[in-house]
């Protein structure tokens, strides 16, 4: 075992007497002799690695561990979960691909969520159609939920309301029974969510989804849910159930949620106040000419109200106070 190391011990040796050598260089040389046969040794068992395998590239070193290939950053994010529930992670999956394209989070039907608010709604729930339902639901048929303004729904309530839902019915027929309690929208959505405290949580994480001004958007929504179902379209006052298109129009740029409505309202349905001429004869479309996207009913109101005063027609009116 020795063989080689005595062979290389020797040549130290030998080389020491032919030449002057310091104790330095007798050190040295009984080093890389010792080295050597430390080398051969470990090679001879198998503990240096092979010189084919030594430098594998770059992509395939930084995924191997221990012999197993780790997943690419985004999958093994997708992957992550406080528990090792697999069913949960695929409801969850499931949800989201049911969300995301597919279903509108306002009123002028963008379908395109932010990532976070959608793994908001779906986080938690073993049924990955319940959640979408569910916003859908408590979304779009506001018109249910009662004609106060405290009862408007928007998108982060019904989220809110559905977030982690196995049951696409349950949140929904509970919220009915408590606002027909008097409870205000946060309180019935607090107790039908198992949120049931007088302050309304935090959604953590959740932004709101699409791309145009948040603020805008979130007001447009809220309009179009305090106008469908509550304010009248035609002057009889009988008819509540808008063509959605005619909302977004009417709801359409304003960051004031009731004031659109609440103009409309006003102009069509105090039109005896306005004059007896034909001229003087404010029919819906008119109305909601006058008042799409405005910021302030009354100001609005106001200047249309003198405008006829002045004996302006209608159409007149709306151009001076548009």
């Amino acid at each position: 075992m020795l063989t080689r190391f005595r062979c290389c011990a020797m040549l130290a040796i030998l080389t020491l007497c032919s030449a002057p050598a310091t104790a330095q260089d007798i050190e040295e040389l009984l080093l890389n002799a010792l080295k050597d046969f430390a080398e051969q040794k470990a090679e001879e068992a198998g503990l240096l690695p092979q010189e084919q395998n030594s430098e594998l590239p770059a992509q395939e070193t930084s995924l191997i561990f221990h012999g197993v290939a780790l997943p690419e950053p985004d999958v093994f994010y997708s992957l992550h979960t406080d528990t090792n529930n697999h069913s949960s992670v695929s409801a969850e999956q499931e949800c989201f691909d049911r969300v995301q394209g597919k279903q509108a989070w306002n009123a002028a039907g963008n379908t395109s969520w932010n990532p976070s608010s959608i793994r908001s709604l779906c986080q938690g729930t073993t049924l990955g159609s319940a959640p979408p339902s569910c916003f859908n639901t408590a979304m779009f048929h506001g018109a249910a939920w009662g004609k106060r303004v405290q009862d408007t729904m928007s998108w982060s309530l019904a989220s809110r309301l559905c977030q982690g839902t196995n049951s696409a019915t349950k949140p929904i027929n509970c919220l009915k029974s408590k606002l027909k309690g008097k409870r205000t929208l946060n309180d019935a959505i607090d107790v039908c969510s198992g949120r049931n405290s007088k302050t309304p949580p935090v959604l953590t994480g959740v932004i709101l989804p699409g791309t145009l001004k948040p603020a805008k958007q979130l007001k447009e929504t809220e309009c179009y849910n305090y106008v469908q179902g509550r304010i009248a379209w035609d002057a009889a006052g009988k008819s509540k159930k808008w063509n959605p298109e005619n909302i977004k129009q009417l709801c359409e740029g304003t960051t004031s949620a009731y004031s659109p409505g609440n103009c409309f309202s006003y102009v069509l349905h105090k039109g005896s106040q306005w004059g007896k001429k034909s001229k003087h004869r404010v029919t819906w479309r008119e109305a909601s000419k006058l008042c799409a996207g405005t910021n302030n009913a009354q100001q609005v109101t106001a200047c249309f109200k003198q405008a006829i005063q002045q004996n302006k027609s209608v159409t007149q009116a709306i151009v001076s106070c548009r």
